[in-house]
């Protein structure tokens, strides 16, 4: 992994590298314009705290006119010393400029390590990565004497750590001013989110200077999970919010937060990005705070029973589920957000629309070739012949019989990484009556199978429609070996087409290794190569492969080295 650091520093670097080309066909002057008359709010702590009620009750409601009509604001005489302040900033410098043998000791692999130094955002879902390096930190409160921090620069882990604990002082006082702006009690959303046990992350950024700023993103739009971040940064402007179709170049105070509402707090979650520059390197911080990990987060009774619909706009979702879903997707905008909003709606199996008295065309949600956009299709002839393997063959007490079909096996895996296998020992009967036990669970009620409706990827059991309807933009028509051989046995990408005369039921038996094993490619197979791929826990890869869209093998190509 180069970082964007080692890269920008590169004496011969003078355009982006296509890998980070975010917008190719753009110029300077497609750059979104400044919107000077547009002043983003600015609230002062200290008048949160006051002893003057009418002081405090003013103050109120301009944080919560702030959280309504921006989702952004600036926060001035917050008790966080300037000192500390530009302290913590110097120390998330001195990390970036560790070498990098130093830095790739904190290289995760898991969203949810407790420690994560990178670059971009994702790189193994992104097809064109970030001009930013990162350092993520994941701090639970529950446990803070087991505060894990990087050791150097020397100090750095002591001032993060206070500075960690000042931030959270700040955000209790914030929340209770919400809290209170929505009619509720001043502790409603600490105790109720058990905040006091939350999540804290230390996120450190580094955008260092790029020769074609117009062509490439720091950070793409996207919206925060959680409830508050508080962000400051080293003078170097480069954050843009978006308000009321336009986008803003944010310019803050000195010695001031830049706070902005996450999607956890959804009053509203403000879209926002960081753009890069010709000639500084910005650094930032961002503090973000959630509540605890396994707190289930949905809209408050009082404020659904208020709503014109009396309906949830959300469904509930532990944190640390939403989490790792936004974190192992693309960061587009506030897709999970968004999705998690409409997927709470009842959902509608594809069954049940199939089945409707008047459906004459495919809904909007469903349509996945708008244009007709195909590869040929060819039909299955003597050309096109999917290899065939008899099973019996290959425990045949002839040798030489053995040894031929083994060669037809790998010659499949090869070239087709596909076949069929005949002579199985598996019974007709049995192949018969499992396939008519799905079709029996698909012909259970709505109500009986909803019942086993999965949250999260990983549940043991999980009825559902599409893909992963949470992170689709378009649904699919459905209800629903490679890295060990370092590339030489493929993994065939293949799709599933429907017909408008029958109903299709397959049964899929995936087999894998064990969740905790890490498969990497087998040494024998690399020692007169480089290895194709990198390792990667089993339970990692599938986590990320069913939280993401189903889409190729995108997944596949990013573990390439």
């Amino acid at each position: 992994m180069m970082s964007i650091k080692a890269l920008a520093e590169s004496p011969n670097l003078t355009s982006v590298p296509p890998t980070y080309t975010i917008f190719p066909n753009t110029s300077p002057n497609d750059q979104p314009q400044p919107q000077p008359q547009l002043q983003i709010p600015i609230i002062d702590l200290s008048l949160l705290t006051s002893s003057d009620p009418d002081q405090r009750s003013k103050t109120i409601t301009e944080l919560g006119k702030a959280c309504q009509d921006w989702g952004f604001f600036m926060v001035i005489n917050h008790g966080v010393a300037e000192r500390l302040m530009s302290e913590v900033l110097e120390g998330c410098r001195g990390f970036f400029d560790l070498s990098e043998e130093e830095k790739l000791v904190f290289k995760g692999t898991h969203v949810m390590d407790t420690i994560r130094y990178g670059t971009s955002f994702n790189a193994s879902v992104e097809k064109a990565l970030y001009w930013r390096d990162y350092l993520k930190v994941l701090v639970p409160q529950h446990h803070p004497h087991h505060f894990h921090f990087p050791n150097n620069p020397s100090g750095f882990s002591e001032i993060a750590l206070e500075y960690l604990k000042k931030t959270r002082e700040v955000v209790k006082i914030i929340l209770e001013g919400i809290s209170k702006s929505l009619e509720l009690e001043g502790n409603y959303i600490y105790k109720t989110l058990e905040v006091n046990s939350g999540l804290q992350i230390f996120i450190a950024n580094l955008y260092p200077p790029c020769p074609q700023p117009e062509l490439a993103m720091g950070l793409p739009p996207h919206s925060d999970h959680g409830l508050l971040t508080l962000l400051t940064q080293n003078g170097i402007g480069g954050l843009q919010i978006q308000h009321k179709g336009n986008w803003v170049n944010v310019n803050p105070i000195p010695n001031s937060f830049l706070v902005n509402t996450g999607d956890h707090l959804e009053y509203k979650s403000v879209v926002h990005r960081a753009v890069v520059n010709k000639n500084d390197t910005r650094i930032s911080l961002a503090i973000a705070n959630g509540p605890a990990l396994d707190t289930v987060v949905s809209p408050v009774p009082k404020l659904v029973e208020s709503h014109d619909s009396h309906s949830s706009a959300f469904a509930g979702m532990k944190y640390k589920d939403y989490v790792q879903l936004q974190q192992s997707n693309n960061l587009c905008d506030k897709s999970i957000l968004d999705h998690h909003q409409s997927h709470n709606k009842n959902m509608i199996s594809t069954k049940s629309l199939a089945e409707s008295s008047n459906l004459t065309s495919i809904p909007p949600t469903h349509i996945t070739i708008p244009n007709n956009d195909q590869l040929a299709v060819l039909e299955h002839s003597q050309e096109l012949q999917i290899p065939i393997i008899d099973f019996s063959l290959l425990i045949s007490s002839d040798p030489d019989q053995r040894s031929k079909t083994i060669a037809e096996l790998g010659k499949a895996c090869q070239d087709w990484g596909f076949f069929m296998v005949i002579n199985h020992g598996v019974t007709e009967k049995l192949m018969s009556e499992v396939i008519e036990g799905c079709r029996g669970f698909f012909d259970l009620s709505e109500e009986e199978k909803v019942e086993f409706k999965g949250e999260h990827v990983l549940d043991p059991i999980r009825y559902g429609t599409s893909f992963n309807a949470l992170v689709e933009k378009a649904f699919y028509w459905r209800d629903y070996l490679k890295i060990l051989s370092n590339g030489k046995y493929k993994s065939v990408v293949h799709r599933a087409i429907v017909n408008n005369n029958e109903t299709r039921i397959s049964v899929g038996i995936a087999n894998g290794p064990a969740l905790e094993a890490v498969v990497s490619p087998a040494s024998k197979l690399v020692e007169s190569q480089s290895p194709t791929f990198v390792g990667m826990k089993y339970k990692d890869y599938m986590q990320v492969q069913q939280s993401n869209n189903l889409c190729v093998k995108s997944i596949m190509d990013s573990l390439r080295i």
